[in-house]
């Protein structure tokens, strides 16, 4: 299974981070592949 996960928190050292941290590393070692992204990031122009 593909998961994307939205962290809408720009605090990369709060709580919220640590729970999508956990979070994706269960995903990984249940075999599913899991993509992180930051979402305030989302709408940034690279």
């Amino acid at each position: 299974m593909r998961i994307i996960i939205l962290q809408g928190s720009p605090n990369k050292n709060g709580s919220t981070n640590i729970l999508v941290e956990e979070f994706s590393r269960g995903a990984k070692e249940s075999g599913h592949s899991q993509y992180p992204k930051l979402a305030y990031e989302l709408g940034k122009k690279v």
